[in-house]
């Protein structure tokens, strides 16, 4: 695997695993600390619900997307790992053919 394919790839990873940490704390927040929301609520209850249920959801939507920036990244790690090199032909000059016994 060349270095570039695998600087992409460990990135991807750092992505994936920050995106399922934030996507598992956003999902914490949204449905243990907002919760169903209270039928007529005093003030201060409807404030910590309308907070915590806006934190959850950017940290949701933010694990969602490092997710997927992930994948992608690994994606095109994985292509860039398994296209080979183009060689260039020994022994020539460009726009002159190549003599016979290696001499140019």
């Amino acid at each position: 695997m060349n270095k570039a394919a695998q600087v992409i790839k460990n990135l991807s990873q750092g992505f994936l695993i920050s995106g399922i940490l934030s996507a598992l704390m956003g999902a914490y927040y949204l449905f243990a600390k907002a919760g169903l929301p209270l039928q007529d609520p005093p003030l201060a209850l409807k404030i910590q619900y309308e907070i915590d249920f806006g934190v959850g959801e950017k940290m949701f939507m933010l694990g969602i997307t490092c997710l997927f920036i992930g994948c992608v990244g690994y994606t095109i790690a994985w292509i860039c790992s398994k296209t080979e090199k183009v060689q260039e032909p020994d022994n020539h000059q460009a726009g002159r053919p190549s003599r016979p016994g290696g001499a140019n």
